[in-house]
């Protein structure tokens, strides 16, 4: 099983979101869905030049901007990279877009339709932010509402293209918060949770991302 992973951007630490998903992988091989995992993290640019030759699955944690406190912005996914994507899925492969795997990829069109959904925005203020699993057949878990302190990502997502499996609820309102489709003979999976470190080391969380990728590794 060999994955690649973009993670971390100007506002997320890279580190972190690597130690979140290691620690799913570890629970993978704990209990034998994957007996073997080879993972490379590359940066977001690397994409355009790597080849997706034996790639079972591709995850993307990492907002679109590269420079977002500079006066000249710049963005690294392209349409060629997104119709690579785009591609690797539809023969097959599966992606799991990840928090801020969501933002600013405005007018990257491939990608947003691959996706069904995009971010939006999040209030400033972090908020205590409660999940509830609306799907259970998807995740295979049973896993209770639970709640953190984080930013509520606020999402768009075409409900009627997808299936949500995960919701959120603080005090700015209800969202989308997980959901899942296939694409030609490929599986997509969007989770939002999480921002903080409290949310991306929860039991819960890690819960969510080991069900999603069961899911899209699963034949």
């Amino acid at each position: 099983m060999r994955m690649l992973a973009v993670l971390g951007d100007y506002y997320h630490d890279a580190r972190l979101l690597r130690k979140a998903l290691d620690r799913v992988l570890y629970s993978l091989r704990d209990q034998e869905t994957i007996e073997q995992i080879t993972i490379d993290y590359l940066g977001p640019k690397q994409l355009d030049d790597a080849s997706f030759e034996e790639v079972d699955l591709i995850i993307i944690a990492s907002e679109n901007r590269i420079n977002p406190e500079e006066e000249q912005v710049e963005k690294w996914m392209t349409e060629k990279i997104a119709k690579k994507i785009h591609q690797f899925v539809e023969n097959g492969g599966g992606f799991l877009a990840w928090h801020s795997g969501f933002a600013c990829y405005d007018g990257v069109e491939t990608y947003l339709d691959m996706l069904k959904g995009s971010f939006d925005y999040h209030p400033e203020k972090h908020v205590e932010v409660t999940y509830h699993i609306e799907d259970d057949l998807f995740l295979n878990k049973n896993i209770q509402d639970f709640s953190f302190i984080d930013e509520h990502y606020f999402m768009h997502c075409d409900q009627d293209q997808t299936n949500v499996f995960l919701t959120s609820a603080s005090e700015y309102g209800e969202q989308v918060a997980g959901w899942y489709h296939e694409l030609g003979e490929g599986k997509v999976c969007c989770v939002v949770p999480a921002h903080t470190e409290e949310g991306l080391l929860h039991d819960s969380t890690g819960e969510i991302l080991n069900g999603s990728i069961e899911w899209l590794i699963k034949e």
